[in-house]
């Protein structure tokens, strides 16, 4: 609980601080200029410090810091504020993620070449799912507190390593003071990258006991993030769209469209998203075997894109 209120006031005071740091140091989101700039003014893209900051110093605290997700999110905050500031290319981003999350899964010593090609994987996944849906006021930071209350509560099973979940809702709960609709302060690249990358370790540090639960874990906590993913993807193939190409055409912009309020979209996206960890981490502390695992898996995944599909978001 220490590391929680650590983490929260951490970030709290950061927020506040990149009110006056941000435009001084030219990391500032200028509305207008296309049309993925809905913001009507200048706004701070370094919310993701605070969430960096509050993080480590809650370890720090709680008595569990790593050295290999500190090695690993720092590079991915670096990454993202370079992107912030510089706009780089998606190549050279995919590249330089591939790197950070080569560092990560080294240090953690999964224990096997095939349980570090799935870290590898599962960390630049969640990367760009997580920097995918941040496009709406407050929207990450509701999905990723669900996902951090589903880490605290594998930890309490035993599930996955102690003190992550709880540290990372303190710190976004800090951070969400000022990012709540209308936001004072925007995640940025930097934000984003790194709660991917800290939602992708906390699932890595699932027990050894299979691949079966480490794969319910990774889902759950990335349930939303993934089908955010998954959907943007083939809407794009769909249409004819580059992959890379940005638009407002996300699941959140649709229901923006059919008139729902941006608090109403992010309360109704951190319900689906607690509605998956219930189930995903929940069958998880059953400790499946990995065929089980599979097919629980396969029906969500069926079940989820039955209902997207059939409410119109995947179409064109």
């Amino acid at each position: 609980m220490a590391g929680l209120v650590v983490a929260f006031f951490v970030a709290l005071a950061w927020s506040y601080a990149a009110l006056w740091v941000g435009p001084r140091i030219g990391l500032v989101d200028m509305p207008g200029g296309t049309e993925l700039k809905i913001h009507k003014q200048p706004t701070p893209l370094l919310g993701g410090v605070g969430v960096y900051a509050g993080i480590h110093s809650g370890l720090l605290v709680e008595d569990a810091f790593s050295g290999a997700l500190f090695a690993g999110s720092s590079l991915v905050l670096l990454l993202g504020l370079a992107d912030d500031r510089y706009d780089l290319s998606p190549r050279l981003r995919l590249v330089a993620e591939v790197a950070a999350a080569a560092v990560l899964v080294t240090l953690m010593d999964l224990g096997s070449v095939g349980a570090s090609l799935f870290g590898l994987v599962l960390v630049v996944v969640a990367i760009n799912a997580v920097n995918l849906l941040d496009g709406l006021d407050g929207l990450v930071g509701s999905v990723t507190l669900a996902s951090a209350a589903g880490l605290a509560w594998a930890s309490g099973q035993g599930l996955v390593a102690a003190s992550l979940g709880a540290v990372l809702a303190g710190a976004i709960a800090g951070f969400l003071v000022l990012n709540r609709p209308k936001a004072r302060i925007f995640l940025g690249d930097n934000g984003a990258y790194l709660i991917g990358l800290t939602l992708a370790y906390g699932a890595l540090t699932a027990t050894p006991a299979g691949i079966g639960p480490m794969l319910l874990i990774a889902a759950g906590v990335l349930g939303v993030f993934a089908i955010d993913l998954a959907v943007t993807i083939l809407r794009r193939r769909l249409s004819g769209k580059a992959l890379f190409a940005g638009d407002r055409s996300h699941i959140y912009d649709q229901l923006r469209d059919r008139g729902w309020s941006i608090p109403q979209i992010d309360l109704a996206a951190a319900a689906v998203q607690g509605l998956l960890v219930a189930v995903l981490v929940g069958f998880a502390a059953t400790d499946p075997d990995w065929l089980g695992s599979v097919g629980l898996l396969a029906a969500v995944g069926v079940v989820s894109f039955g209902v997207v599909w059939r409410l119109g978001f995947v179409r064109p």
